[in-house]
């Protein structure tokens, strides 16, 4: 599990989203900046978020 600490929405936007929103054009991008600010970012106060990955492997199995 990784956590992320960013004081302000501006830092997270750009490592969190900056790549998923690169390829949108400037008003899409924007819209899309507008409504995560509003959902996940209702009070400009720091915030941590934290990411969990999880990898299944498997192997196939010979017969013996």
């Amino acid at each position: 599990m990784l956590g992320f600490d960013f004081d302000d929405f501006e830092s997270a936007w750009e490592v969190l989203a900056g790549v998923t929103t690169a390829q949108l054009p400037p008003e899409r991008r924007e819209e899309a900046k507008t409504a995560v600010r509003a959902l996940m970012w209702p009070a400009d106060s720091p915030k941590h978020f934290t990411n969990m990955t999880q990898f299944i492997i498997a192997s196939r199995l010979t017969k013996r």
